[in-house]
């Protein structure tokens, strides 16, 4: 076929066989230019193919274990770890929420069986008992330099809650803070701040009204016994001496703040039977209006948005009363607090490098931002940016201004947290229950306390 156009090209254009020949160079020339350009864009693509799959091949997976946290934390979490693997191809984060109730068994079996996550979400008070087992490390041993670049982001009574024996183990996003009194402000003009303030306003409110004066929370629970050690830590009382070689629970200081629970009991002040509620039952009787005045925890606001019962009370939060001359051996804590999410790095991550870059994010205040109350409300926010949004004084304003006072964090403590202090704490929610239902005297009760829980410390200690 191209020999025959060539003949009739020559025949018509009675050209010569040299530019005939001349022609037909040139053509070849741009047929193969031509191939050349083709094979130069297929080699392109599939050279771009190799190098995504190679970076793919590489992309390091870490994965995190998220304990507790409530509906509004997961949705937000979710949303930030999507952006994060979006904008991170090299480091894949698997994030999945865990049962909060079994996060100690969970924690220790997959530890001895080599099991662990990169990272693990979980409260602060559980810091000493997992550096004692060797499930976390400190993560300025890892990278004090980043550690640094964190720390005057946050709230520094705050920082110092996930601070054991002068390292830094984990990243607040939030923390828990014990206790408050919350109060309806149609009945309560002025809130108490003494312990004797507290009984004389309940005495008048009992006269005046047939609602509950004020709600106690006295069951078995951790969170309730977490409340009377905020009462307690106030009052100068303390769990162990200044070593951490010996139990001093039943001190004058623990003594008073224990006793001032069977003096409100027995004064009719409370509800009838305060073993039987608990925290949130004791805050949905006041947004309910069936009590006036209540003990209360930092999440308040997450418990309002789900009390369906709920007649919205015009309500007040302030610090819980204090002992006007507080009777303790220790100094007396403003509130004492503990960050209930907060990031670990595990000892047996396989990907520490990738991990700690993760955990930088953690610490961004774009990861941070959600707990300002918007979002997630009901939650009092690690970082001093958050206390300055808007948002946290649409939820929690009593706060904010106590904040921007500075009483808020003045003498604030991390909650109590050393080895072996969950066993502890089921003893003493055994004697809160035994003293408001009378079976047992207050110095009686806390004897046996602290003689169970030095047995106890005595073991971890070994």
């Amino acid at each position: 076929m191209r020999s025959n156009r060539l003949m009739k090209l020559i025949s018509l254009s009675g050209a010569s066989l040299a530019e005939v020949q001349k022609q037909k160079k040139f053509e070849f020339r741009s047929i193969f230019r031509s191939l050349i350009n083709r094979e130069s864009k297929l080699f392109s693509i599939a050279l771009l193919i190799f190098m995504v799959s190679v970076n793919l091949a590489s992309a390091v997976e870490i994965k995190v274990w998220r304990f507790g946290g409530i509906l509004a934390e997961h949705s937000w979490e979710k949303k930030k770890i999507t952006e994060w693997n979006n904008q991170n191809p090299d480091v894949k984060v698997v994030w999945s929420n865990q049962d909060w109730a079994t996060k100690r068994e969970k924690v220790i079996s997959s530890f001895k069986a080599r099991q662990l996550p990169d990272i693990l979400v979980m409260d602060g008070p559980s810091i000493p008992d997992f550096v004692r087992l060797g499930v976390i490390q400190a993560l300025d041993d890892v990278d004090s330099n980043m550690v640094g670049s964190w720390k005057n982001r946050f709230v520094p009574e705050i920082w110092n809650t996930t601070i054991y024996k002068g390292k830094f183990y984990a990243i607040p996003t939030y923390v828990d803070v014990t206790t408050f009194l919350t109060y309806n402000k149609a009945f309560v003009k002025t809130p108490p701040t003494t312990w004797q303030e507290l009984k004389n306003v309940a005495k008048n409110l009992k006269g005046k009204s047939n609602k509950i004066p004020v709600v106690i929370a006295a069951t078995k629970g951790t969170n309730d016994v977490n409340l009377w050690e905020g009462i307690a830590y106030a009052n100068g009382c303390r769990w162990l001496n200044e070593k951490g070689d010996k139990v001093v629970i039943n001190d004058r200081g623990c003594v008073d703040a224990l006793q001032l629970y069977k003096d409100l009991v027995t004064g009719g002040l409370t509800e009838d039977n305060p073993q039987e509620i608990d925290y949130y039952k004791a805050i949905v009787l006041l947004l309910e209006e069936s009590a006036i005045m209540s003990q209360s925890m930092s999440w308040l606001k997450a418990i309002d948005s789900e009390v369906k019962g709920s007649k919205n009370p015009d309500y007040g939060l302030t610090v819980f009363p204090k002992n006007a001359n507080p009777t303790g051996s220790y100094p007396s804590a403003n509130v004492i607090m503990a960050p209930t999410s907060a990031g670990m790095l595990t000892s047996q991550s396989k990907n520490v490098k990738a991990a700690m870059k993760f955990l930088n994010y953690f610490a961004s205040q774009e990861f941070q931002a959600g707990w300002d109350g918007d979002p997630i409300p009901g939650r009092v926010p690690a970082t001093r940016t958050n206390w300055a949004s808007p948002d946290i004084v649409k939820v929690y304003p009593d706060l904010v201004k106590l904040y921007n006072k500075g009483t808020l964090f003045k003498g604030a403590l991390p909650m109590p947290a050393f080895p072996g202090l969950v066993q502890m704490e089921s003893y003493m929610g055994e004697a809160l229950q035994s003293v408001v239902m009378g079976q047992q005297d207050v110095q009686s009760a806390l004897d046996r306390v602290a003689a169970k829980s030095q047995r106890v410390l005595n073991k971890v200690s070994n």
